[in-house]
């Protein structure tokens, strides 16, 4: 049927309100249904258990006596990664355990014919039996080292505040090291695989150092090698040097290193002696005894509160020693030439450029300078001078032989390092207690002693040629760019005191060569019958041999021949590289507590690398037929950073624009651009990506 508009509208509406009406009806019914439901059944039965409860405490008024102490700190461990590596050269050890297997040590390998042959000069009686052994030849390599990092982040207090790490110093350290390697006279270089590379080495090292003191004689002020970096270099060259020099100086006797120990140091001498307390007396000793009186008496015992951070106090060591006695004669002739080096390289590279905030200024005031040492000696032994007069002035009247068939090497090769990184951040608040923080006083040693004992004759003849070589090479690198500044609002009633340098670089060196190395002349006609006879396979030695004076009064002569070439190499390289970079932020407890004494150290760090070469040549005289080379060298420098960009700025400015807050918004925190200029984009946590790692804790 069909309906117009109004009409088909109200039937809509009437269709609507009845099934409106409806469903009113069926909620009524519904509702009451349900609470008849709920009011038919019944409660559950819950189960009785009887409790017994003991208080063995009685409760007492308060006592305002009671002494609180805080929780311990929690210690959140975190790992770091830097760029800065060093590769060791790789010296397999051979399975064998017969000799080292290094590249190219097969070419070191000779081939060693003894020959024992008496020749009597005078025709009385027959030969006697004369038993000679034949040198051994030694090659010995050790690498020492120790690789820490050691940064820390800690925070303490109720402050709730986290300040993230200013600058890279990671960078900043590598870009030292390349500084200082690129501005040595020295370079570094890997063990010698042959005879012919220990030839080349020693000839190397004159040529370096032989060009260093060229530069210094034509140019011997301080030199700017750029980044803000102050090069102040002391070269000696000549035949022989003779004495002790301090950083560039003459002097008369070595200063001792523990009148110039930071305080506290572990190398000091008193440190941890049996003077520091009563001896131990065993369980049954006498012990120790103390009587007196005591007065009870009323009050309280008030503590200080006071904050203490030590995040300095470093100590790396270096310390080899090379007494080199494996061949020595009273006179030694060499067909070919004569090289013998001996140096001694020194250098000390430094940037210790602190940033203490303005409102810290007032505790900075008696600060202590980082020290440097180069401390060089150079001595020439020569036994024949205070020789005793032979009790018979007759000449040798025989000989015996020993022969080898190739060259003779002796190599000491000692490269010791210590790399250690402490950069440490710390933010500390004092919360009314005494606190006590040590994020530092890390300690690295490494120590070689090597002493060897080997043949002595009377006359050793060379075929070929003889290298002598001993270098000392030291050096010692420090960055300690600290900061230490306060958040805003951050004020104390105590004292307050901030030591963030007194570090102490030490080069220690010592080169003694007993022989008379002086007392060269060609090589005289008998000699060279001798050597040529020897060559031909002849073993005779020529009468005007006998004849040298410095046989007179022996029966007869131990010949060692050699028909190459001997090399003599002593090598020690001692590197300490320390970054100890710290950076603490002083903020105010939420409590307000502001009467804490307060005592930072971020410095007093020590470098010190030990070095003794002891080489017995020749005791009486040498010949050379193609003559004699002998260079003496004494290199001593510094390499100090007399600027940093990157904390021309109050300490107190750096420090405020690191600071996050750890509230409820914490996980919303970003990385922040670090204070100090750098584009490297580090986070707020110096350690981790990740920015919950930092907030979790």
């Amino acid at each position: 049927m069909y309906m117009d508009k109004v009409t088909e509208a109200i039937a809509h509406f009437i269709g609507l309100f009845q099934i409106t009406e409806e469903q009113a009806r069926l909620r009524e019914s519904y509702e009451s249904f349900k609470q008849a439901q709920r009011a038919s059944s019944d409660d559950p039965q819950w189960d009785q258990v009887g409790v017994s409860f003991k208080s063995p405490y009685q409760f007492k008024d308060h006592d305002p006596q009671l002494h609180y102490v805080p929780p311990a700190p929690q210690v959140e461990p975190l790992t770091s990664s830097h760029p800065i590596g060093h590769n060791p050269p790789h010296i397999p050890v051979s399975p064998k355990g017969i000799s080292a297997d290094h590249p190219g040590y097969e070419n070191i390998a000779i081939k060693q014919t003894v020959s024992i042959v008496v020749t009597q000069s005078a025709p009385s009686g027959a030969a006697p039996d004369i038993s000679i052994d034949p040198p051994g030849q030694i090659a010995v390599a050790i690498n020492q080292e120790n690789h820490l990092t050691d940064n820390d982040y800690v925070g303490i207090g109720g402050s709730g505040l986290f300040v993230g790490q200013i600058g890279a110093p990671d960078a900043a350290l590598e870009a030292l090291v390349e500084q200082m390697h690129s501005s040595s006279a020295l370079s570094e270089s890997a063990p010698p695989g042959s005879v012919e590379e220990m030839a080349d080495f020693i000839d190397n090292v004159a040529a370096e150092l032989k060009a260093a003191a060229a530069a210094y004689e034509a140019n011997d002020a301080p030199q700017d090698v750029g980044d803000g970096l102050i090069q102040t270099s002391f070269v000696v060259h000549d035949e022989a040097i003779e004495g002790i020099y301090v950083n560039g100086k003459a002097a008369i006797e070595m200063p001792s290193i523990q009148d110039y120990l930071p305080d506290g140091s572990m190398l000091a001498e008193d440190a941890g002696s049996p003077q520091d307390g009563p001896a131990n007396q065993g369980v049954n000793g006498t012990g120790a005894s103390a009587s007196g009186s005591y007065t009870k008496g009323e009050g309280s015992l008030a503590q200080q509160p006071s904050v203490t951070l030590e995040a300095g106090g470093n100590t790396l060591v270096n310390s080899a020693i090379i007494n080199n006695k494996s061949l020595s004669s009273t006179v030694t002739a060499i067909g070919g030439k004569n090289v013998e080096v001996n140096a001694i390289v020194q250098q000390n590279a430094w940037s210790d450029l602190d940033s203490i905030g303005s409102s810290l200024s007032e505790w900075s005031k008696d600060a202590q300078t980082t020290k440097a040492f180069n401390l060089a000696s150079f001595k020439h032994v020569d036994p024949s001078e205070s020789a005793a007069v032979p009790a018979s002035n007759g000449t040798p009247q025989m000989a015996g032989f020993t022969k080898i068939d190739g060259d003779l090497i002796f190599m000491d090769w000692v490269k010791q390092l210590n790399f250690v990184t402490d950069n440490d951040v710390h933010t500390m608040s004092s919360s009314g207690s005494i606190s006590n923080v040590v994020t530092g006083g890390n300690m690295a040693f490494n120590s070689t002693s090597l002493a060897e004992f080997g043949s002595f004759f009377d006359l050793i003849m060379v075929g070929k040629d003889f290298y002598d070589g001993s270098i000392i090479k030291q050096t010692n690198l420090l960055l300690d760019d600290d900061i230490a500044g306060a958040v805003n609002g951050f004020d104390t009633n105590g004292k307050g005191s901030v030591s963030a340098s007194g570090n102490l670089l030490w080069n220690e060196a010592k080169l003694a060569n007993v022989g008379g190395s002086a007392k060269f002349d060609n090589l005289p006609d008998h000699y060279q019958k001798t050597m040529d006879a020897l060559a031909s396979g002849k073993m005779t030695i020529d009468d005007g041999v006998y004849s040298d004076d410095a046989f007179m009064g022996l029966a007869g002569l131990r010949v060692l021949y050699v028909t190459g070439s001997i090399i003599d190499l002593k090598y020690i390289s001692q590197m300490n590289i320390l970054g100890d970079s710290d950076q603490v932020a002083l903020a105010m407890d939420k409590a307000g507590i502001n009467n804490a004494d307060w005592t930072v150290n971020t410095g007093a760090n020590v470098l010190l690398n030990t070095a003794a070469i002891t080489d017995h040549d020749t005791l009486a005289k040498s010949y050379a037929a193609k003559g004699q080379y002998s260079d003496e060298f004494l290199v001593q420098s510094e390499l100090v950073k007399m600027d940093n960009l990157a904390l021309n700025h109050d300490a107190d400015a750096l420090i405020n624009e690191a600071v996050a807050f750890l509230g409820d918004e914490a996980g919303d925190l970003g990385p922040i651009q670090p204070a100090g200029g750098s584009s490297d984009g580090q986070d707020v946590h110096p350690a981790h990506n990740d920015i919950m790692q930092s907030v979790v804790a």
